[in-house]
């Protein structure tokens, strides 16, 4: 009995052992299935998060382009879709690494426990990577935004002035005129320092970007052409904001210049020209004098010689106001110069005929000044020519006077001879009838004898 209990024992010992073998191997056939159910699941989540890395590399890859804030609003809304996604996969994962790790702490490991193990490593890396990077992207979506809309805001700022500064079509032709334009363009400095918090907060909202894009390149490691593009522009705004400023401060000092020219040049051109009108309605007034006799004409030569003495000493003004009318012409030159250079600055693209010409003053002071010339030079051939009319007219008379005073005598003389021959033929006749008396008397006394 004793001997056919033992063999019942062993018997049950190794059912028991078979046992216990049946359920270790079914239990790891029911592992290894986990482990290729999970790894099956895991890649199917790595290819989701690859595909939301695919798109947010394309979005970032793809620049803005005419309409930045949109674009960029527009993207900013695709990217949270997809960072959603990713938080929905973030959370899928997590449950699906926690049941991982229950098998692969199981103290059998299945066959494909270290393709579990290195495919859940390599996913979980990826997911990490892919959802800082959507983050990081996100947070610089946000700082771009506010860099486009400083930027536009600058850039409109910045128009104005350009615009101002590039409308200037003429040099101001008066020292009112001069004065109005600086007074505008102190006015228009004032209001310019007052806008400058626009573009300092435009450099701000660069360095922030610049520092997520730093952050950026640590997950995505491509250049952030991006920022550059506006980096680029923001230092191009700058450098035309700056540009408003020099240009503004340098037209003034040219105004400063151009109204202290203009002022000689006026005082010089306005007295010679009054002058010169004065001087000529005194020729005509002496002119007008009616001619009588060699005294009156002495009169108007004395009076011609004496405005002719005074338009050869106004000479040397004449050519003063020639010096000023050059300065002038020079410095107007010098403005005009400055004007053109900066419009071709700011509108370098537009087309030649659009662009609008600028109305050089240079070319009526150079017909002011011709036709002051010329008045000064009519002026004194007149006066020479009216000189030599007088000189020749006081000779003419001179000669028939002396020419009347000749007639004169000859008449007299004549005169006296006739006389002279009236009385010697009256005394011839009275002796002549004296003798026909005496003849007479005689007769008498000889018929009485």
């Amino acid at each position: 009995t004793a001997k056919k209990t033992t063999v019942v024992a062993k018997s049950v010992l190794r059912l028991l052992s078979g046992l216990a073998e049946f359920k270790c191997v079914l239990a790891g056939q029911q592992d290894e299935t986990l482990c290729k159910n999970y790894i099956s699941e895991i890649k199917d989540l790595r290819l989701r998060i690859e595909n939301c890395e695919s798109q947010t590399v394309s979005r970032i890859r793809k620049p803005l382009d005419k309409e930045p804030l949109k674009e960029c609003s527009q993207k900013w809304g695709e990217q949270q879709k997809v960072q959603g996604e990713l938080e929905g996969l973030k959370k899928d994962l997590d449950k699906v690494s926690v049941k991982t790790q229950q098998v692969l702490a199981s103290p059998q490991q299945p066959a494909s426990a270290p393709v579990l193990r290195s495919e859940l490593d390599v996913t979980v890396q990826k997911m990490d990577h892919v959802y800082m990077l959507s983050s990081v992207y996100l947070e610089k979506l946000k700082t771009v935004d506010m860099v486009i809309r400083n930027t536009q805001g600058a850039e409109g700022v910045l128009k104005q002035y350009e615009d101002c500064l590039r409308e200037v079509q003429a040099v101001p032709s008066d020292v009112k005129e001069v004065e109005a334009q600086r007074s505008k363009l102190k006015k228009m400095r004032g209001e310019a320092e007052s806008e400058q918090p626009v573009f300092d907060s435009m450099d701000e909202e660069l360095k922030k970007a610049s520092a997520v894009s730093d952050k950026m390149s640590r997950v995505h490691t491509e250049r952030d052409i991006e920022l550059d593009h506006y980096r680029q522009l923001t230092g191009s705004l700058q450098d035309r904001w700056k540009a408003v400023f020099t240009q503004i401060d340098l037209r003034q000092r040219e105004l400063e210049q151009l109204g202290r020219q203009l002022g000689y040049y006026r005082e010089s051109y306005d007295w010679l020209m009054h002058w010169i009108a004065d001087a000529k309605q005194r020729q005509e007034k002496i002119q007008a004098m009616p001619i009588t006799d060699t005294k009156t004409l002495k009169d108007q030569l004395a009076q011609e010689k004496k405005l002719l003495s005074e338009i050869e000493q106004n000479q040397g003004k004449v050519d003063e106001c020639q010096k000023y009318a050059k300065a002038y012409i020079d410095t107007i030159k010098d403005y005009e110069l400055q004007l053109v250079a900066y419009r071709a600055q700011v509108e370098p693209l537009a087309s030649p005929l659009k662009k609008s010409k600028l109305d050089s003053a240079s070319d009526n002071i150079i017909q002011e000044y011709v036709t002051l010339k010329t008045k000064y030079s009519e002026l004194m051939t007149l006066t020479n020519q009216y000189i030599k009319f007088i000189i020749d007219m006081q000779q003419r008379l001179e000669d028939e006077e002396m020419a009347d005073a000749q007639q004169k005598q000859i008449e007299h003389e004549k005169t006296v001879l006739q006389q002279t021959f009236l009385t010697e033929k009256e005394m011839l006749l009275r002796k002549e009838k004296l003798i026909e008396e005496e003849k007479r008397g005689w007769k008498v006394s000889l018929k009485k004898k």
